[in-house]
């Protein structure tokens, strides 16, 4: 009994979980691999490096090449090249921390939007499917679509209120805090208005409906919490527009700098540097101002420690 189509386009990959847990085991065995003293220790290293690179990346490199087919370069196609440009200039760590991580946080942001989509869910779950019609000779059990407003329905004591209406006779308390939030049972007499999806106390109540199933203040709640979740902020509408140009710009001023003068850390530099300018920092929360400075200042620190001056690799 779903009022409206759902408006998310999050599709859940219930493999993800897996693919991102085995990247992060591989890329510690790697790191791990690395620090001891045998004599393939680079060579086991690197493999266990490329093997992360390419669980991650599993959810990751597919998005990129739908992205490049369609010429909507995105994030998910900056990714993929800064780890191939790290694959070739040999920095397989930092190809697999850098896929590790960015999987791990697609992995979170897709169990959020899971949990919204679990809470509209046992939303729906609160309204019973059928209510009792009132009828000429006795009550009958029908669908809640095809009760009408206007119709007279019967709810038994400590049943589920299937539709909005108001009360026509009997006397109760109902429990109102799935749609109110109200903590104590609200004395219902006729005159009275209820919601579905609310609890009837231990009095049997006839109800006049008022809204079909479809417009209850449940449906509506839920039409909303939809709506909001698929709706795009102004913020984020300008987000994309500045990603469109953005993005592409990227591309190429880090190909232009390679092709150039064969700078191939000074283009790494700007892809990896660019994966979370993506979004204006007013768009971004704290912790990911947070996250976006220390990843910038290690990535320097980074590229300062092990790269020789100038940043330039001489062909």
């Amino acid at each position: 009994m779903d009022p409206c189509q759902c408006a998310c386009s999050h599709r859940e990959n219930p493999n993800g979980t897996n693919w991102v847990v085995f990247s992060g085991i591989t890329l510690l065995a790697g790191l791990v691999a690395g620090q001891v003293p045998l004599t393939y220790a680079d060579l086991m290293a690197t493999a266990l490096f490329l093997l992360a690179t390419c669980l991650a990346g599993w959810l990751i490199f597919p998005k990129a090449v739908q992205a490049a087919r369609q010429l909507a370069p995105d994030m998910n196609l900056l990714m993929t090249l800064a780890v191939l440009g790290a694959v070739g200039i040999g920095a397989w760590s930092e190809a697999a921390t850098v896929t590790f991580l960015f999987a791990l946080s697609e992995l979170l942001e897709s169990f959020s939007a899971n949990r919204v989509r679990k809470a509209i869910e046992s939303l729906l779950e609160m309204v019973p499917p059928t209510a009792l019609l009132a009828g000429p000779h006795q009550p009958q059990q029908v669908p809640v679509e095809q009760v009408r407003p206007g119709d007279i329905i019967i709810v038994r004591p400590f049943a589920k209120v299937p539709l909005d209406g108001t009360v026509e006779s009997g006397q109760s308390a109902v429990n109102q805090a799935p749609i109110t939030g109200e903590s104590i049972p609200v004395e219902t007499f006729p005159g009275r208005t209820v919601f579905a999806g609310t609890i009837n106390g231990g009095g049997t109540l006839q109800i006049r409906v008022t809204r079909a199933w479809y417009d209850t203040t449940l449906a509506r709640i839920v039409h909303m919490v939809r709506d909001a979740q698929a709706r795009k902020a102004p913020v984020q509408r300008l987000v994309d527009r500045f990603a469109r140009w953005y993005t592409p710009s990227v591309i190429a001023l880090a190909l232009l700098g390679f092709l150039w003068q064969g700078w191939w850390l000074w283009a790494m530099l700007i892809f990896l540097f660019s994966l979370r300018q993506v979004e204006p920092l007013d768009a971004l929360s704290p912790l990911k101002r947070r996250e976006l400075t220390i990843a910038a200042v290690l990535l320097i620190l980074f590229v300062l420690t092990f790269t020789p001056i100038p940043l330039r690799v001489v062909p």
